[in-house]
């Protein structure tokens, strides 16, 4: 009875003997309505635990915050992977190209050695005269070209040839008894000084020829007479050389018994090469440089007036290291940049390596010395001959050069030497 009790009092429950229609109407208003409230109850429960959840203090969303957070540090995260990737990649790359630098440098110096310790070296002489006199004349100026016996300077000769009439008179003097032989000797000396003079004068005359056809100033054909005339000349002073040593010889063998005879020729012989010394001469084809001489001015015997510089004895001494030296030989061909020349390049070829030198002995051409196992590596001097075409002005003794060899006749080593050197040659702009 309870059990039927209970049913009727819940209205979720349906009693099956009921069968009254208005009872079934409202016990189902009544079920719908209970569960609209319980919904509506629901709803504002799940809102309110929403927004208090869902909700921070400053009005946003921990939820949203918390994922966007996550999205930075994922993407944060990505960028630093990627950035590690990319370094490293970097890094392998640089090593790699550094790696291949180092071999390539390593190759090179073996194959097309290239040293920046060059220096152009010449034969620079003084020239002094060899007798004290004043200075009457100065044909030449500084850095001038010059061949060789073309005179320079000129002293006062007026002193040198009352020495050699002295001279002479002691001779005639002397050998009295050979006054004919005397007078022969004296013409004949006469005559060398006169085919001198001239000699010199066509010579002088055919070098300024030479240098106008040289220039394009006139044809090489109207040089045919002056090299004639030259000839002729040339010709004429080597008989009266030829007459004079004659008539010396004849002079000595007739008049040797006599001791007077002897000291005079000898003084005779003093007398004239001093007169001749008043003429300071070119002792070779060159430039004349540091020229320090005027008119007017007294000079002493061995007083440096200026120096000399041999056109033909011109060349370039390098310095190499020692395991650069391996592959060097007389005849390689060579290339070599000065700074006077920026940007160009000079053709040439190894003359010989120097051999080198033992510890403790004084090294040549300032070649370094060490004798500990752990030194910096030796540098042996490298003689270098400069190609006929190379212009001697561009050619200054103390000069810097750079220099590479070519050690094989061809390859590829050469052509990337080639170019690295026709770079090194335009630094010479900015060094």
């Amino acid at each position: 009875m309870n059990n039927d009790n209970n049913k009727a009092a819940d209205p979720k429950v349906t009693n099956p003997d009921t069968n009254s229609p208005d009872i079934k109407s409202s016990d189902s208003a009544d079920l719908k309505e209970s569960k609209k409230d319980n919904a509506k109850v629901a709803d504002i429960h799940l809102h309110a635990v929403d927004t208090s959840t869902n909700l921070s203090s400053d009005g946003t969303n921990p939820n949203e915050s918390t994922l966007n957070q996550a999205s930075t540090s994922s993407n944060q995260g990505g960028s630093e992977t990627r950035s590690s990737l990319n370094y490293k990649r970097w890094a392998t790359s640089a090593a790699i190209v550094a790696l291949g630098a180092v071999c390539l440098n390593v190759v090179g110096q073996r194959t097309v050695p290239i040293s920046e310790l060059g220096q152009v070296k010449g034969e620079v002489v003084a020239i002094s005269p060899q007798v004290a006199g004043e200075v009457t004349e100065v044909l030449v100026s500084p850095n001038q070209k010059v061949s060789q016996g073309d005179v320079l300077a000129r002293l006062n000769s007026t002193d040198f040839e009352l020495a050699l009439r002295q001279a002479e008179e002691q001779v005639t003097a002397a050998g009295k008894n050979i006054g004919e032989l005397s007078k022969a000797l004296r013409v004949a000396q006469n005559d060398v000084k006169q085919a001198q003079v001239v000699f010199e004068q066509a010579r002088a005359e055919l070098n300024t020829t030479l240098d106008k056809v040289a220039n394009g100033e006139i044809p090489e054909a109207q040089s045919a007479d002056i090299k004639q005339e030259f000839s002729v000349a040339e010709s004429n002073l080597a008989a009266a050389t030829e007459r004079f040593l004659a008539a010396k010889q004849k002079f000595t063998d007739e008049g040797g018994s006599n001791n007077n005879v002897k000291s005079a020729m000898i003084n005779l012989e003093q007398a004239q090469l001093n007169l001749e010394r008043t003429q300071i001469t070119a002792p070779a084809d060159g430039y004349v440089t540091q020229l320090n001489i005027q008119n007017g001015a007294y000079v002493a015997a061995g007083d440096k007036i200026s120096h000399f510089l041999a056109s033909d004895a011109v060349w370039v001494e390098v310095s190499f290291k020692e395991n650069h030296l391996g592959n060097i030989n007389s005849g390689d061909k060579v290339q070599f940049a000065l700074d006077f020349a920026p940007g160009e390049v000079f053709d040439g070829e190894v003359a010989y390596v120097d051999y080198g030198v033992h510890v403790g002995v004084e090294a040549p051409n300032n070649t370094k010395l060490e004798s500990s196992w752990l030194a910096e590596p030796q540098y042996f001097p490298v003689m270098v001959k400069v190609a006929p075409n190379v212009a001697e002005d561009v050619l200054k003794v103390g000069g810097q050069v750079d220099v590479i060899v070519y050690t094989q006749s061809q390859g590829i080593m050469n052509t990337l030497g080639e170019l690295w050197f026709k770079l090194r040659s335009l630094a010479s702009y900015i060094r």
